[in-house]
């Protein structure tokens, strides 16, 4: 094997992606532009709605109105509180849209003191709408204040104090890391990014340089130069981890931009919003270490992720077909980024680390929470490269076919 004419494809297949400047300008440019728009922009969206949710005052149907007592009505209308409607029917009102929610007050009425037996008022919402969930929990949060009034009133009657219903009270502390409080709930989408990154530039010069060689003709006179197959497709090969790993570079760099520009940007939502997209994260807080134990993986996925795509372009008759086959692979950044979301859940072990693709989005998820060791970075390493050995014997096995080299 000759590295110089290795090296020579490699050059080849890298000019000719770089000289395309739409898709190398949107190589460089979507990284900056899709990463603050889900790390930022969704979260402060989400905070921003959900916190006005909060404030609104949501119209309630009641069907009894008049049997509601003064001090629950005055608490449900209070500044914070609801609307009260009256309705005939409570749970067409609901599905009609009409109000957002609605209580169906018994007919013997409710309670004006404690002691007496307890009576069941229904909240009626749908519970698959998110929007109703807050006002779900306002109404419950009310209902139980008036509850715990009558209850403390009771007591006082019988000269006790409030602190006789709760002789026992639990508090919270958070024990997270910095790097887990950074990541929050939206860091699984850390991981999707930097794969998509991946594999949308490892697929530009893998489709280019098999499926676009067929189509202008330029793979046959390739092949009969004074090169061996083997090195040609170790140029290829070459040229696309190379280019997949200009990706990784580039969107790491665009994670640490959005981190830095995060407090700017997230105080244009204002204190309430930046606060609570804060606290759902999405951002990235690792050292130099952690940053190199990042590329690290990014590097073992492209080698892995190239030998699959070149085998996978050179079976395509065209670079449309190509694309087309490529779709399966693209999908599993979506599926990965979608069970992510339930990756607390899941039981980490050396076996999973080391399955192709999902054990470097566990692996990415539990480096930026600040939880993945050097012992399993390097089962996943190890793993990647090994895949990497095998999905480049099946391109070169591909390369060596004339039926898929110059199938109809």
């Amino acid at each position: 094997m000759r590295g110089k004419f290795v090296w020579h494809v490699t050059f080849k297949e890298l000019l000719t992606t770089v000289r395309d400047v739409r898709s190398f300008r949107s190589a460089v440019m979507m990284p900056f532009i899709l990463t603050p728009i889900f790390l930022l922009g969704f979260p402060a969206l989400i905070a921003q709605t959900s916190g006005g949710e909060v404030v609104r005052r949501q119209t309630v149907g009641v069907t009894g109105l008049e049997r509601i007592p003064a001090g629950l009505r005055g608490l449900l209308e209070a500044e914070g509180g609801v609307k009260l409607q009256a309705v005939t029917d409570p749970l067409i009102a609901v599905q009609s849209g009409v109000v957002d929610a609605a209580l169906r007050v018994p007919a013997n009425g409710l309670p004006v003191a404690a002691g007496e037996k307890t009576v069941q008022l229904e909240v009626l919402v749908k519970f698959s709408d998110q929007r109703a969930s807050v006002v779900r929990d306002k109404l419950e949060g009310i209902i139980g204040a008036y509850s715990r009034k009558l209850v403390v009133k009771k007591l006082a009657g019988l000269g006790l104090s409030a602190d006789t219903l709760e002789p026992l009270k639990a508090k919270a502390v958070n024990a997270e890391t910095a790097s887990e409080t950074a990541g929050g709930l939206f860091a699984f989408l850390i991981p999707f990014l930097l794969l998509n990154a991946i594999i949308g530039s490892a697929a530009t010069v893998a489709t280019d340089s098999t499926a676009g060689e067929k189509e202008r003709g330029s793979l046959e006179i390739l092949l009969v130069s004074p090169i061996t197959r083997l090195e040609v497709l170790l140029g290829k090969l070459g040229a696309v981890t190379l280019y997949a790993l200009f990706g990784v570079l580039v969107q790491i760099s665009a994670f640490v931009i959005t981190t830095a520009l995060s407090p700017l940007i997230l105080g244009l939502f204002g204190a309430n919003a930046s606060s609570v997209a804060e606290r759902l994260g999405g951002n990235l807080s690792l050292g130099f270490g952690g940053f190199a134990m990042l590329l690290l993986i990014g590097v073992s996925v492209a080698m892995m992720l190239s030998g699959l795509l070149i085998a996978v372009c050179l079976y395509a008759r065209s670079f449309k077909e190509a694309q087309t086959y490529l779709i399966p692979v693209q999908l599993v950044s979506v599926f990965s980024s979608i069970g992510l979301q339930f990756g607390d859940f899941i039981q980490r072990s050396p076996a999973l680390y080391s399955v192709p693709v999902i054990g470097s989005v566990i692996g990415i998820l539990d480096l930026v929470k600040g939880k993945l060791g050097l012992e399993m970075l390097l089962v996943i390493v190890a793993s990647n490269l090994i895949f990497a050995v095998l999905t480049a014997f099946l391109a070169l096995r591909n390369f060596r076919s004339e039926q898929v080299l110059f199938r109809n």
